[in-house]
């Protein structure tokens, strides 16, 4: 079975979204029908608070049952594992619709090969659905394939009883069935299952919101990626089509908002959901000494495709002949069709070098997995062995825009990252488009708005990580960019970049030196190269923090400034009463003209030969050399030269990792990116004096090195430790206790 695969940086990390425009894509014979949305990957999301202020005017849960049926298809919950079921609506008003040719309206689910899969060879016998207040007319009930766009089976339906209000002004929600005859054939990359018919809005609406505003019947949607929210809606000429954005939508608070209309799929036949099935999506990739093990985890991130809540795994780990077994509990249930990442001690071979295992998980809740046959308990996952690693350096890409009302936060969260880390992390603000008419003056390179397609970046702002994990700026980004500053990894860099003497010199010089701890096969990575510039003014960035503020104010003008910002941190998450960056913002009005630093001008593509590295053998140092074209930006804000930088990225290119990074101004030579000071455990302590570096550790093994990269003298230390560099120059220490490497570089 073709599984889906689910990337860490979607699963791992999610980020609230801002608000997109209405766009609506025709669904004709032979069209795309959700562009790349067929082959999304999970991405999990918090059900915390997601329900919170949400209106409650009435319910009809999909999930009566308090077992959820072995044969329904649809991403229903059972009442176990969603306590709180609400209606929401649609944030999509009636007039956008006809504004655009549209005089109807529909919802469907869209499924995926991974749960299809589970159903093979049954017939979807009924299709069940509720819609909102109004007339529906003139009804379409479809099957669609979900990557031709084709009509696979479709029935008419005339009558379609609608959302009403009862003599006591609660809305009473009843369902309509429709009969099917539709095979599964468990083969079909994606299927598009719902409806669409002629709407009018109810006249008679116990609130005016009603007669503007399509209010839909909207349950918990348990893939958190907006898998069963596809508005699908028909225009006066017959064609369907499908709101693109439809995993965007938001509390009025910014909170996440991903829901699902109340469609029941009945099947009959022998297959089914079973109760205890996990479906593994990626191992990732370890970073190890062979030695100490340190870097040996890999992070398992896997999806629950079974009715019963997830509360246990075992597994196993094999690679080159070794061999990892162990359990993992679950604090918190993993409910159905939801992800789940843990992080776990990976088995690796005893040689240094580059190899492939297996992840298998055998068990779940304790029995063995009833789905096995599908062969989806089992992932590759990849060990990279080294003698010793070297200082990994976190790379930050952020993805903003200057029309986005929640970017602001960005600033304070780069410094909040600064702080944490000394300063040792690169930052690449990525300023991007929210839409055609919402064009950001900073976007200047096409391979970044590829690259974000590529990762799935869907919302602003998000922080990607060395493109292993993403999330918010402020909230998630700091946790992760301190797990990766305490890795290790194969690679040691430093970049060399030219200067721009005068306005004729139309290129930038740049050479990278590195060298890596063991032999690499040609095309195993390759080197991009990011172009930035600091000192930017003149941009006007939307401030939604801003705005909120300033109307609290006017709403409550006796309440104090102070509790207003209490009132903020409570509903959103951040602390706008003790953070002065956030508070500024916060009292900063509805448009901020910001200085931006570290913006992404430039992006190489590294799938160009250009950027492909050629075999290399361990500790040889090889210099890679380019030209890359001076950034120019039409329009204002003109390039500022002197303000320019360049950072080399190292990629994996079997799993687009960034290995580790450096930088360096034009005209300046970077320091290599494995010596520049890190401290990552408090009770280290480094002096260096006297010709000798000073350690003072308990049960920790220091290393001097010379800067191109000889052993000079090494230690065990267990309470002070002297030494000696025996020589002038510049030398570097590194000192390995447990999980933690500090490393610091002197001149003698």
């Amino acid at each position: 079975m073709k599984k889906l695969l689910l990337t860490l940086a979607s699963a791992a990390l999610f980020a609230a979204p801002s608000m997109a425009q209405l766009n609506v894509t025709p669904l004709t014979p032979g069209c795309n029908l959700v562009s790349n949305r067929a082959n999304k990957s999970f991405q999990y999301l918090s059900a915390d608070n997601i329900w919170k202020n949400v209106s409650k005017f009435g319910r009809q849960s999909r999930v009566a049952e308090e077992v959820r049926p072995h044969k329904l298809l649809s991403y229903a919950t059972t009442i176990e594992q969603q306590s709180s079921l609400g209606l929401g609506p649609l944030p999509i008003t009636y007039k956008e619709l006809t504004g655009q040719g549209y005089n109807g309206y529909g919802f469907a689910q869209l499924y995926l090969k991974d749960m299809l899969s589970r159903y093979a060879g049954n017939k979807i016998s009924s299709i069940e659905f509720c819609t909102s207040l109004g007339n529906h007319t003139n009804g379409l009930v479809y099957i669609l394939d979900a990557q031709s766009g084709q009509v696979l089976w479709s029935a008419r339906i005339s009558e379609i009883n609608a959302i009403y209000p009862d003599n006591q002004g609660q809305l009473q929600v009843p369902m309509n069935s429709v009969k099917c005859d539709y095979m599964i054939t468990g083969e079909e990359a994606g299927l598009l299952i719902g409806w669409v018919a002629d709407y009018t809005p109810a006249s008679d609406a116990p609130n005016p919101l009603f007669k503007e505003n399509l209010i839909m019947p909207m349950y918990v949607d348990g893939t958190g990626a907006g898998m069963g929210a596809a508005l699908v809606i028909r225009n006066s000429r017959g064609e369907m089509g499908i709101v693109d954005q439809f995993a965007n939508w938001t509390m009025n608070d910014g909170t996440p908002l991903v829901q699902a209309a109340a469609i029941n799929i009945m099947t009959e036949g022998e297959n089914g959901l079973k109760d205890n099935d996990a479906m593994v999506a990626q191992a990732t990739t370890i970073r190890t000494e062979k030695a100490t093990g340190l870097g040996a985890k890999s992070k398992i991130v896997f999806a629950n495709l079974g009715l019963d809540d997830i509360k246990s795994i075992e597994y196993n780990f094999e690679i080159g002949g070794v061999t990892k077994s162990g359990s993992y509990q679950f604090n918190t249930p993993v409910p159905f069709y939801q992800t789940a990442q843990v992080t776990l001690d990976a088995a690796y071979p005893d040689q240094a070098g580059r190899s492939e295992g297996n992840f298998t998980i055998t068990k779940v809740n304790g029995v063995d997995d009833e789905n096995i046959d599908n062969e989806d308990n089992e992932v590759k996952y990849e060990a990279l062995v080294f003698e010793k690693g070297h200082r990994r350096m976190p790379v930050v890409e952020t993805f903003t825009s200057s029309y986005c009302a929640f970017c602001p936060i960005v600033a304070p969260a780069l410094d909040k990252i600064s702080q944490q880390t000394g300063g040792n992390f690169i930052p690449l603000n990525v300023h991007m488009d929210m839409g055609p008419q919402q064009h950001d003056p900073l976007l200047t390179n096409q391979n970044y708005q590829r690259l974000a397609q590529q990762m799935g970046i869907n919302s602003f702002p998000t922080s990607v990580i060395n493109r292993e994990m993403s999330g918010h700026p402020y909230v998630q980004a700091p946790a992760a960019v301190a797990e990766v500053a305490q890795t290790i990894c194969e690679a040691n860099m430093k970049v060399n970049v030219g200067k721009l003497a005068n306005p004729m010199i139309k290129d930038i010089q740049v050479s990278t030196n590195l060298n890596l701890t063991f032999d690499a096969p040609a095309g195993a990575y390759a080197i991009e190269y990011v172009v930035t510039e600091d000192g930017v003014t003149g941009v006007k960035q939307v401030n939604g923090y801003g705005n909120a503020f300033a109307n609290m104010k006017q709403q409550y003008p006796n309440i104090p400034e102070e509790a207003i910002l209490q009132a903020m941190s409570e509903q959103l998450g951040l602390d706008f009463v003790n953070d002065a960056a956030l508070k500024a913002i916060a009292k900063g009005g509805a448009m901020l003209t910001p200085t931006y630093n570290d913006v992404a001008c430039t992006l190489t593509n590294s799938a160009e030969p250009t950027y492909h590295l050629p075999a290399l053998k361990a500790g040889q140092e090889y210099k890679h050399s380019v030209s890359i074209p001076a950034p120019v930006r039409n329009g204002s804000p003109k390039v500022d030269r002197s303000k320019l930088s360049v950072t080399a990225l190292l990629i994996d290119t079997k799993s687009g990792v960034v290995v580790t990074a450096t930088r360096a101004k034009l005209g300046e030579e970077s320091v290599e990116s494995a010596v520049e000071s890190v401290e990552t455990a408090s009770d280290v302590q480094i002096e260096a004096a006297n010709g000798a570096f000073q350690v003072v550790a308990e049960n920790a093994v220091a290393e001097v090195y010379s800067v191109d990269g000889k052993l000079v003298s090494s230690a065990t230390v267990n309470g002070s430790a002297s030494l000696p560099t025996f020589g002038k120059g510049a030398f570097v220490i590194r000192v390995v206790k447990g999980n933690n490497i500090v490393s610091k570089k002197a001149v003698f």
